[in-house]
Order: structure tokens, then sequence, then C-alpha cells
């Protein structure tokens, strides 16, 4: 087992990054360089998070010596580059969702990641990592505590509280906005990977192939844009980045189908529900929380608690320590079902109490729970090794490559297709790069001959 474990560089000034950066440091990864879109943007998260070198210059970031582990959280239309470039310099690449506006736009960093297989190419979609989700998948796939799959459903409701961005939109009279003040950035425009169906719809349909094995083979959807102006976007700007979507996707080849609606319309707080409904019985994970029950049963059971509070979760910033682990014992139904809830292991005290704030009001609690897992599996993954470069895939067994980042890609296009044609699409995954003339053929592209 090493000491030392790798410096990392981080790309992007995002809500998201801001939350990874104290995680990070208190895993005992140390950050040592930030990129920023702006000079002015990167020297202003330095100074709030402590860190030694930023720039506006990517090759900076990446030729330094003491990283070797890049972390990407910034526009999605730039990310799959910046991978695909660490990855050729032999960096380890952590990615986060959403990884681009298209699919298309992900395969220089799917094509770089089959090239380098040594090298840690992972997507940080922290829900895959939350210990009820995790307990979720075991009870679908190993268990068969649901039996044959069935139905799958979806609902994201939030107003004030979302991942990456806000929309507030221009005050009228007699109505309350429910959405924070924001600037126009990438959140805001449909083509550079902004939108509901981009932000959360990717980790919900990441998660559901996890949890019970099944991919989509056809969807059909209603993807649309309410807000279009708010207080600081006006004028000549438009918001084109979807704030509502609900899809339908058909799952595997036995029947399974899904059902998905992503609402940032509602006022109020963040809400999930995710339930897995089969030929025995159903699985909600609701928030943290898991819940079962069986067909022949009357109530719902507990299955997994999650003891952490909001304040347990506030604890961002500083230190390595390791606190002590509380575990919980829960009897379930009458089957005498066991299951064992351990909060995070690693603790986090916040060395500026202004980053707790804004914090939690950009990434939910659950997501939040599920990066601490993933992180500190990240820290496991490359103490397990002697070499400099090397890192133990066993941790995180459980994190989603880039081939799976390409398959939710593809599906997501897939959607806002039939949302455009008001018809079904069947999900198909090409991963050659799309002809930038149609109309030229392959052969007459490959030859010598000049079109004059």
């Amino acid at each position: 087992m090493r000491n030392m474990l790798p410096g990392v560089g981080v790309f992007g000034n995002t809500p998201a990054m801001r939350c990874y950066i104290p995680i990070l440091k208190s895993c005992g990864l140390e950050v040592v360089a930030l990129w920023a879109r702006t000079m002015e943007e990167a020297k202003q998260m330095s100074e709030e998070l402590g860190i030694p070198l930023f720039t506006t210059d990517v090759d900076k970031v990446l030729l330094d010596r003491r990283v070797d582990l890049v972390v990407i959280s910034c526009s999605p239309h730039i990310q799959a580059h910046i991978a695909a470039k660490a990855l050729g310099i032999g960096k380890h690449v952590l990615c986060s969702l959403p990884s681009g506006p298209r699919s298309r736009d992900t395969l220089p960093m799917v094509h770089a990641s089959r090239y380098y297989p040594r090298l840690m190419s992972l997507m940080c979609n922290g829900l895959r990592f939350l210990p009820s989700v995790v307990k979720m998948r075991r009870l679908v796939q190993e268990s068969g505590f649901v039996g044959t799959v069935t139905v799958c459903e979806v609902n994201v409701h939030y107003g004030s509280s979302g991942i990456l961005g806000q929309k507030q939109p221009l005050k009228k009279a007699g109505c309350s906005p429910s959405y924070s003040t924001t600037a126009y950035d990438w959140t805001c425009d449909e083509a550079m990977g902004g939108g509901v169906l981009n932000m959360y719809g990717g980790m919900v349909v990441d998660v559901l192939s996890h949890v019970t094995g099944l991919r989509a083979t056809r969807v059909q959807g209603l993807v649309r844009t309410y807000v279009r102006q708010t207080e600081r976007v006006s004028g000549i700007r438009e918001i084109t980045s979807d704030d509502f979507c609900c899809f339908q996707m058909e799952l595997g080849t036995d029947g399974a189908c899904a059902t998905v609606t992503l609402n940032s319309q509602v006022p109020g707080p963040f809400m999930q529900e995710i339930t897995v409904v089969g030929t025995l019985g159903r699985l909600t994970l609701k928030g943290a929380d898991l819940y079962g029950q069986k067909h022949d049963r009357v109530k719902e059971d507990l299955l997994h608690f999650d003891p952490s509070s909001l304040k347990d979760v506030e604890a961002l910033g500083g230190g390595c320590g390791t606190g002590s682990a509380n575990s919980m014992t829960i009897t379930g139904d009458e089957r005498n079902i066991e299951f064992t809830t351990t909060a995070s292991s690693t603790s986090l005290t916040p060395n500026n109490p202004g980053i707790v704030s804004p914090i939690l009001q950009t990434m939910p609690a659950p997501y939040l729970k599920g990066v601490v897992h993933m992180l500190e599996c990240v820290r496991d993954a490359f103490q397990q090794v002697e070499e400099k470069q090397g890192w133990c895939p066993e941790p995180l067994a459980d994190a989603a490559n880039f081939e799976d980042c390409f398959y939710v890609q593809t599906v997501l296009d897939s959607v806002r297709t039939a949302s455009r044609n008001k018809q079904s699409v069947k999900v198909v995954l090409t991963d050659s790069e799309p002809e930038p003339n149609p109309f030229l053929s392959t052969a007459m592209r490959r030859s010598t001959f000049s079109l004059h």
C-alpha cells in the first residue's frame, strides 16, 4: 500500500466542482491545480478553496507533474476533449455528468478510454454508490426480491434546489417565482448541454440500467422549455434548455418499461422517487431511504434507512479524519430481512462555512452522500497499489465508465428526437464519427482527386 495519494487537477468552477473539491481534500487527495474559463473565476475559486495553481490554460494543468488524477466538471461541450487529452498523456480521469450535449460529443473520450484501458476513466455518478442504491441493486439482481422486473417509475421534482444551476422567471403580477437567480451560462443553452434532461435524466437512465441490468431499446418522450427569460437573461438572449421532461423507455426484450418525469416547475425542496416493480413485489427509493413491499403484504417495509441528516452532510472541507461508523440493524418483514446502514467514514469539517450553504443549495443530499462514498472508493483504489500510476478496480466496480456514459447520452438523444418527431424512436448505439458531408462518399473523400 502506497503512502502518497495522487495529486488532483480539476477543470471547471461549477457548483458540482465546488462540492467535489472539499470532499477530495477530506479523503486525503491533494488538489494542486485548477482550470477555469476566465482568470477571474479561477483566482476567486482558488482563494476560496485553497488551491495553489490556477490557470485558464488546459495544458498547464495536464502537464503538471504533480497531477495524476483529473476531475472534470465544466461546460459539457468541452469535457470530452479534455478527458481524451488527459488520457492521452497518461492521466486518470473522473468526469462529471453531463459529459456532452449529444452522444457524438462523447466519442473522443470513449475512444481514448478504449486505447488506454489501464487508466481510470469513470463517470462521477454518486447515486451508484449510495448505500440504498447498492442494496436495491442487490435485491433486484441477486436476491430476486421483486422477481422479474416489469415496470420502473421515476419522479424528480425540484424548484429552488438543483444540481448545476437554477433559473428564476421574470416576476409577474400575482406570481411568486420559485427559482434562484443566475446569469446566462451553459445551463441555459440546450446546444451546450444544459437542461433538466441532460442534468438529471442522464443520472436516472444510468441508475435504472445499473439497478435492473436492463437497457433501453426504444423511447418516446416530451421535452419542454417553459421559462425562457429571467431577470438576468432577457433582451436578445433566450433560454433554450428544457425545464420539463417526461419520457418512456422499453427495457430489454421481455416487455419491461420505465416512465420518467423530470419537473423543475414544482416549488419546494428536491424530491426524488425511484420505483422498481416486478412479478413478486416492488422496491421504492425515496431520497436516500429504501422501502420494499411484497405483493402479498398490506404495508411496505423500510429496508434501508440512511441515518445521515443534513447536519452530517454539512460537514464539508478540511481534514481527513475518519469518523466512527454508526451502524443500525433493523428487521424487515416476516421474512426477517436484516439490513445495516453505515454512516460515511469520512469526517468532514468546513474550513469555510460560506461554502456549506451553496453546496446544499446546488446538490441534493442523496447525490452528495453518494459522491462522498464514491470519492472514498477512489481513494481506496489508489491506496491498494504500490505503483504510482496504478489503481485497483475492485473498490470502483460499481462505477459507470465512459461506455456507460455513451449509452446514456444515446438514450437522451433518442428522447429528444422522439419529442421533436412526436413518435417513438429506437435506441441505436453508433460509436463512429458522423460524416461531416453526407453527400460526399467515403471512397471519394479518401481519394487524392480534388473536386474542382
